[in-house]
This record gives C-alpha cells, sequence and structure tokens, in this order.
C-alpha cells in the first residue's frame, strides 16, 4: 500500500524542492568559496595552515616532473606571496603596487595604484574575497585597499592609523583583520573600510592575524602571542616568548603553533588559554610561519633545514637540508603529500619534499632562469592551488613570478 507521501506526485514535489533548494544554496555560496583549489590568502585560510587540503594533481610520485610553465618579470622587488582566485594571480611588491597576472598564462592584466611613487611598499600579501582583492601599500603611511578583482576598479580606500604595515590583512565573514607597526590591531568593514574597532598590542607587530574558533590570534613583537575577540578586540590571553616576533601563527583545531625568532624554538599553545603545550628547539633562527596538516608541524629555519615536529609532542620527526647557502625565510606549504619551501639568500630554489620522510622530490630556481642562482633570494612562500606552484623572487628590478606545473596541466 502507498502511503500519502509516497505518491508519485508527492516524490515529483519532493523532488522538485530539493532542486530548487540546491539551486538557491549553490546561488547563495560566494565564488571564491566554490573555487576549492584557490588559494585565496596568506597560509590559504583565515587559520593560516600553510596547507591547502583540496589540492589532488601534484603528489609525491610526480612532483618531480613540474617544469617552469611561465615566468613573468614584474621588474619590482617581490616579498609577499600570491594569493590565487578565479583564474587569477595576485602579487604585491616593493614598488609599492599589485598585479594581477593570468594564471594560465602569466600575463599582465593590470597593476594598482598607478600613481605609485618611489619609495611605495607594499609587505602585505593580498587577500581575495567575493570578488573582491584586499592589500596595503605604505604612502608612506599604510594605505588600505579594496579593489575589483577582476578589473582592478577602486571599491574603497582607507588609513585607519599613521603607522606602516609589514602584515598580511585576514578576510573573513565581512570583516578585514590588520596588525599595524605602531602596535594597533584594527578591523575593518570588509564592504566598506570602515573601522569596527581598534586594539592596542603593546608593541609592534610584523606577523600576519590568524582567525579561528573565535579567536583572533597575532605575534606580537617582544611579547609573545596574543589572542583577541575578533567581535570587539578585547583581550583573552597573552602567552609570553621573549625576543623578536616575525611568525605569523597557525591555528590548529585545539593548538596554536608560532616560531620565535631569537629563541630558535617553535611553541605550541593551548588555543582557549593560552598555556604552552610545548617547544622544540631548532637549529637556528626560526622566524617562518608554520604549516600544520596531518598531525605534523612544518618550519624553515636560518640553518637552511626543514624541521617537521609531531604537532602533539613537539617531538621532530625528521630535519632536511634544503639551503645550507641561505635560511629559509618563507613559511613552509603543504599540499597532497608534499612540502613546498624555498631558499632565502643565497641561491633561490623552489623545493619539494616528502612530507612523511623530508626526502627531497624536486629543486628548481625560481628567478629568470640564472643557472648559478647567484645573488637571488626567495622570501615568499610557496602558492599552491591547482597544480601549479606559484612563487616570486626577491631580485629587484630582475624579479619574476613563476608558476611550475605538470607538462600536462592546464590551469
Amino acid at each position: 500500500m502507498t502511503s500519502g507521501t509516497d505518491t508519485p506526485l508527492a516524490r515529483r514535489a519532493a523532488a522538485c524542492r530539493a532542486l530548487l533548494l540546491l539551486v538557491f544554496v549553490t546561488a547563495t555560496i560566494p565564488a571564491a568559496a566554490q573555487e576549492a583549489s584557490d588559494w585565496a590568502q596568506f597560509r590559504f585560510g583565515t587559520r593560516h595552515l600553510g596547507w591547502n587540503p583540496s589540492e589532488t594533481i601534484l603528489s609525491p610520485s610526480n612532483v618531480g616532473g613540474l617544469v617552469r610553465k611561465w615566468a613573468t618579470p614584474i621588474g619590482e622587488t617581490i616579498f609577499t606571496s600570491a594569493a590565487v582566485a578565479d583564474g587569477r594571480v595576485y602579487v604585491g611588491t616593493l614598488g609599492g603596487r599589485i598585479f594581477a597576472l593570468d594564471a594560465a598564462t602569466g600575463a599582465i592584466l593590470w597593476s594598482r595604484p598607478p600613481d605609485a611613487l618611489a619609495g611605495d611598499t607594499v609587505w602585505t600579501s593580498p587577500a581575495v574575497a567575493d570578488g573582491v582583492v584586499y592589500f596595503a601599500a605604505n604612502r608612506p603611511w599604510a594605505v588600505l585597499y579594496a579593489l575589483d578583482a577582476a578589473t582592478g576598479a577602486t571599491l574603497w580606500t582607507a588609513s585607519p592609523t599613521l603607522s606602516i604595515i609589514i602584515a598580511s590583512p585576514v578576510v573573513t565573514e565581512g570583516s578585514m583583520y590588520l596588525a599595524f607597526n605602531d602596535h594597533s590591531v584594527i578591523a575593518l568593514d570588509a564592504q566598506t573600510g570602515e573601522t569596527r574597532w581598534t586594539a592596542n598590542a603593546g608593541s609592534g607587530m610584523y606577523a600576519s592575524p590568524a582567525v579561528a574558533d573565535g579567536r583572533l590570534y597575532v605575534t606580537v613583537h617582544n611579547r609573545g602571542l596574543l589572542a583577541l575577540d575578533p567581535g570587539n578586540g578585547a583581550q583573552l590571553w597573552l602567552a609570553p616568548m621573549a625576543g623578536p616576533q616575525w611568525s605569523s601563527p597557525a591555528a590548529g583545531k585545539d593548538r596554536v603553533f608560532v616560531c620565535s625568532r631569537d629563541d630558535e624554538r617553535v611553541f605550541a599553545f593551548d588555543g582557549a588559554t593560552g598555556a604552552q603545550v610545548w617547544s622544540t628547539p631548532v637549529g637556528d633562527w626560526c622566524h617562518t610561519s608554520p604549516a600544520f596538516a596531518n598531525g605534523v608541524v612544518y618550519v624553515g629555519a636560518n640553518d637552511g633545514r626543514l624541521y617537521a615536529l609531531n604537532a602533539a609532542t613537539g617531538q621532530q620527526a625528521w630535519s632536511q637540508p634544503l639551503a645550507p647557502s641561505g635560511g629559509i625565510f618563507g613559511g613552509p606549504t603543504v599540499a597532497n603529500g608534499v612540502v613546498y619551501a624555498a631558499s632565502g639568500q643565497g641561491d633561490g630554489k623552489l623545493y619539494a619534499v616528502h612530507a612523511g620522510t623530508g626526502q627531497p622530490l624536486f629543486s628548481a630556481f625560481v628567478g629568470d632562469g640564472d643557472q648559478s642562482g647567484d645573488g637571488e633570494w626567495v622570501n615568499a612562500s610557496p602558492t599552491v592551488a591547482g597544480g601549479v606552484v606559484y612563487i616570486g623572487s626577491y631580485e629587484g628590478d630582475d624579479s619574476v613570478v613563476s608558476a611550475f606545473g605538470l607538462p600536462t596541466t592546464r590551469r
């Protein structure tokens, strides 16, 4: 016997309702959220894990076959890490501009602002959300920009404080959070640029905030790791760390990981209370932003080694020498069983190693193909999206943005 709710007519009506719900849900998801392979802001997401969990093309079995897909001369020193969204690559320069490139070809689509002056700088990595790209330029004080991500048209600008900014913005749930050198942590309305709140961190900041689980985490120079309420800026706790702090925190589910430069240590703190869980020494200065994936914390150090630590205990799983002639300055990146890192001063190379063992799998010069590598630097963290690794070089007028992919990969 068929019930009144299991007739052909009822089933068709239920199917129509489900289809309408699917259409509605799909239509209301922001475009940035629908493109799972995008790397839309510094360290991938608001937690700053440095891990792309959606990467499926590159793996330990094939990453050794990477080739340079394109290299675009920018002509201005590149310090920032690339953001990738909707088929475009965004990168800032120490010439005071942001460039948008075609992800497939490397062609320059636009650069802003058009009136950049000598002495203007962009140290911050861009963030892309809902069709808008956000960045900050020092002119000489920080000017924040929201641009149409496709055209580069200016939507708004803001100068909430008379300070320079080194730390990259983080954008989430309609707010943009920034940490400035004048001790200010500021939250802006991402749609209008209006200030929502300002907090005093007690010292300057050189590292990007992370936002996770109802808390904003930021490392404060010569103070430690600070947790604020992202809704109003109220201080939740401060975990002291000695010495300069240049490392952006990586916020896992329960723990926050960060490097402390002069201590030459990696720290893990309880995300809710700030209590120290463990600290582990590495071989030299450690100012890279950690990557965290699958229960392992990855950091680079000035001794040119890449370290893998057990996230629960801090015990070293392995270390791998990559760039003995120059330290690792940018944070490592993890995607699909591969860890990517780049050497700082020295050979200017991109490296890929096995995430489980540290076994080297690939290396290549990031810059313009100079096989000596002399004088080449890379300060940026690698960006991995859709089977391609994007990274810029720190070479003054010779700086380039390079894309490495498999011979058959098309972006």
